[in-house]
C-alpha cells in the first residue's frame, strides 16, 4: 500500500497562525462592536425609563380624569335631583286663590292720636247715623274693657 506524501501542506500550518497585526485589528473591531452594543444598551435603557414616566403620568392624568367625571357626575345627579323636586313641590303646591289686585288696596287711616291701630277705609254698609257718632258718645255706651267690675 502507497501512503500520500504530504504536499506543501506544512506552509498552510503557519498561514493559520495569525500575525500580531491582524490580531489587534481583531480585537480593534471586538472592542467598537462591544462600544456599538454598550452605546445600544444605554439608549435602551434610556427609552425603558422614558416610556416607564410617561406611563406613570398618563396614569396619573387617567386618574385624575376619572376622579373629575364622578364629581361632574355627581353634581349632575344632584342638580337633577333639585329641579325635579322643585317642579314636583311645584305641581303638588296649590297655588291660593287670591282676590283681585285691585279688591286688596286700602288706604289706612288713624282714627285718633292717642290709638296706634291703624284702620282702613270705612265701607259704604254703615249708616250714617253710626258714623255721625263721635268717640265719646261710643266710650259712654260701652264699658272701658281695662275697669273691671
Amino acid at each position: 500500500m502507497k501512503t500520500k506524501k504530504a504536499k506543501g501542506r506544512s506552509s498552510d500550518k503557519a498561514s493559520r497562525h495569525h500575525q500580531p497585526q491582524q490580531l489587534i485589528a481583531k480585537a480593534a473591531a471586538a472592542e467598537k462592536l462591544a462600544e456599538a452594543a454598550r452605546k445600544h444598551w444605554r439608549v435602551l435603557k434610556m427609552e425603558q425609563k422614558q416610556a416607564r414616566k410617561a406611563f406613570k403620568q398618563a396614569k396619573k392624568a387617567a386618574k385624575l380624569a376619572r376622579k373629575d367625571a364622578r364629581t361632574v357626575l355627581k353634581l349632575l345627579e344632584d342638580s337633577t335631583k333639585k329641579v325635579t323636586a322643585a317642579k314636583k313641590a311645584k305641581r303638588l303646591k296649590p297655588k291660593p286663590i287670591l282676590p283681585k289686585k285691585s279688591v286688596i288696596r286700602k288706604r289706612a287711616i288713624r282714627v285718633d292720636a292717642d290709638q296706634s291701630i291703624v284702620r282702613s277705609k270705612i265701607p259704604a254698609a254703615i249708616p250714617p247715623a253710626v258714623l255721625a257718632m263721635t268717640p265719646e258718645m261710643i266710650s259712654a255706651t260701652r264699658p272701658s274693657p281695662s275697669v273691671v267690675e
